[in-house]
């Protein structure tokens, strides 16, 4: 049945490993992929086979399709019937610009059509949705689900950094920008990003930032590619989502201006030493020293954990 499926899936897919390595692919679940694939406008998939829906049948499904679901790529698991699952893999619009995978699959509801989505959001932190507007999450390490990844975090860390742009790209841009810091935190180990007010110098408590020369204007780069469409502009546009990703995942603090302006990365700020006892490392203590200067210093301080918890101050 498909409960077994999901629980088998949920229990595998909390820390997921092939060859050493760890993966952590998206998985929809569905009655129909061409119907699918046909709402995302993409069009293409890949069948891999087909197992029969009993408990069992996670392991082959990750085991085959897992380590190619990289990129814009994603897990399908198509149900054909009350005793049979077809799997494989289908892709999303490789356009930054495009309406995420995810949003177009579940933000419409469809009784007539259930999609569910399995994804990790942090080692041992696995979450269902499904575009009924429902979702929940799963621990395996005991710790309380009320500390978890926050796709309104997320969201309002996206709007607030898409605060001032110009307005022709203005509505555009924070779900841009969401997009390109979802996936970026999803394939990260952890990350602090702090944002400037327009115009305004970096603040002194920032130490050691490596500064971009030129900064990337992410809103400039939407703009110019909703213009033209041109392959230099996508080009353009994939290169800034593709820095961004690798900037996340450097130790120290990504620094956006307002308007869409990404200035530099791997700064740090001065933290009391902890008391004894305390609990929470450096990067914890860098979020605390950063949301003591929001409304003086920074329009928002954002943290991520390794294993997903996310904390906003804005």
């Amino acid at each position: 049945m498909t409960a077994d499926l999901i629980v088998s899936v949920i229990s595998l897919l909390a820390n997921y490993e092939e060859e050493g390595k760890h993966l952590s692919p998206d998985i929809f679940v569905c009655n129909s992929i061409t119907q699918l694939v046909r709402r995302l406008g993409t069009g293409e998939f890949v069948k891999l086979g087909s197992v029969t829906l009993d408990g069992k049948a996670g392991v082959k499904i990750l085991k085959e399709a897992a380590p190619l679901a990289t990129g814009n790529w994603a897990i399908f698991c198509e149900r054909t019937g009350d005793s049979e699952v077809s799997y494989g893999l289908f892709i999303s619009s490789t356009d930054p610009s495009a309406v995420s995978m995810i949003e177009t699959a579940l933000e419409t509801p469809d009784e007539k059509f259930p999609v569910l989505l399995l994804r990790q959001l942090g080692r041992n932190k696995v979450e269902i949705r499904s575009n009924s507007s429902r979702s929940r999450s799963f621990h395996f390490n005991g710790e309380d689900s009320s500390a978890d990844f926050s796709d309104a975090d997320v969201d309002e860390l996206a709007r607030c950094i898409a605060t001032g742009a110009p307005e022709e790209i203005s509505e555009a841009l924070p779900g841009f920008v969401k997009r390109v810091l979802s996936e970026a935190l999803q394939n990260s180990h952890g990350a602090l990003i702090a944002v400037t007010a327009t115009g305004q110098e970096i603040p002194a408590s920032l130490n050691d930032m490596v500064r971009l020369e030129p900064y990337i204007d992410l809103a400039d780069r939407l703009r110019q590619h909703r213009l033209d469409c041109s392959p230099r502009s996508l080009v353009a546009l994939q290169a800034a989502s593709n820095l961004l990703q690798g900037i996340i995942s450097s130790d120290g603090i990504t620094v956006f201006e307002q308007g869409g302006k990404l200035l530099g990365y791997r700064a740090f700020i001065q933290s009391p030493a902890p008391p004894p006892g305390t609990t929470g490392g450096a990067r914890t203590r860098a979020f605390n020293a950063l949301s003591e200067k929001v409304g003086s210093e920074f329009k928002a301080a954002f943290f991520c954990s390794q294993d997903g918890t996310t904390k906003l101050k804005i």
